[in-house]
């Protein structure tokens, strides 16, 4: 079959003007996805950093409460049952900030606990890396996520060093942030970014354990080695479309790296909402021009 100068002129126009509107709607779709991924990132660092200072600020808040209420602690309340049982007492109000309190002796013995345990005088943290570290730097320390011994339940503890007049050191005040109650540990669990992003605190180094995920079953296991956990410090991490969105902000009270998960369906769905317009749009305005083109032409090639 012949095609007539009419059709011809029409399909090449067609063709041309079509193919030039899904080049444009394309270069439209790919600058849109780059920005929204460069604000999506800005937005998701935005938010690690804001938490991210909020926690620092509390655990540097926890650890002056200690070290003041380290100041009220002398050799002889070490030694009497009676006054040992008063400083816990006294720590009042910042008592609820912890899930328990110990005073404990340089070898490691617990000498007073609150709340009040059987089990607590039958304890020793002679081995446990933060007391090390507290007896041998004279320095705060956290420890890494670990599983308690007078709770049985994961948590993170906080010790500082107790001098008597002299500056020796006589013994360690030890408070444990449970990982499963409420509290500022508790709470970071449970937070909500969106819909469906989470926030996952880590220990940093070599082998990164989970101190705080809303999985309860991943807590204190080992950190999976992929891009996106190894992604830098301070920076968001875009791993594709099909990947979630992390941003990575590192502590500087503990050695601790938080993170904000975002899941790619939540993540990306405004961009992908967006795109399906453009393109639904992109066809509809095809459609009309090429009926345009078609009547035009035949209307200008018709015989006069």
């Amino acid at each position: 079959m012949r095609l007539t100068l009419k059709t011809k002129v029409a399909s090449v126009v067609t063709v041309l003007v079509v193919a030039l509107v899904g080049g444009a709607e394309w270069d439209q779709r790919s600058r849109l996805s780059a920005e929204y991924l460069a604000l999506l990132q800005q937005q998701q660092q935005s938010t690690v950093d804001q938490v991210g200072d909020e926690l620092d600020a509390k655990l540097a808040l926890y650890l002056g409460v200690l070290e003041r209420a380290c100041l009220g602690v002398t050799p002889q309340t070490l030694r009497d049952e009676t006054a040992r049982m008063h400083f816990l007492d006294t720590l009042g109000g910042a008592r609820r900030l912890f899930n328990g309190v110990a005073l404990v002796s340089p070898k490691g013995d617990i000498m007073g606990y609150d709340p009040p345990s059987a089990i607590a005088g039958k304890i020793n943290f002679a081995d446990r890396d933060y007391f090390i570290d507290v007896i041998r730097t004279g320095r705060p320390a956290i420890s890494r996520p670990l599983v308690a011994r007078t709770s049985g339940e994961p948590a993170v503890i906080m010790a500082v060093p107790v001098r008597d007049p002299s500056g020796v050191l006589v013994g360690v005040v030890s408070v444990g942030l449970n990982l499963l109650r409420p509290g500022v540990l508790g709470e970071l669990r449970k937070a909500k970014v969106g819909e469906t992003g989470y926030f996952v605190l880590r220990t940093r180094g070599d082998d990164p354990v989970y101190i705080v995920h809303p999985d309860t079953v991943v807590l204190l296991q080992p950190v999976p080695r992929d891009p996106a956990a190894d992604a830098t410090a301070g920076a968001a991490t875009l791993g594709g479309e099909g990947a979630p969105v992390i941003a990575r902000r590192s502590l500087r009270n503990a050695n601790w790296d938080l993170e904000v998960v975002m899941p790619p369906g939540e993540a990306f769905a405004p961009l992908h909402r967006t795109q399906d317009r453009m393109r639904a749009q992109t066809l509809l305005m095809a459609l009309v021009i090429a009926a345009l083109i078609w009547l035009t032409t035949f209307w200008m090639l018709r015989p006069v």
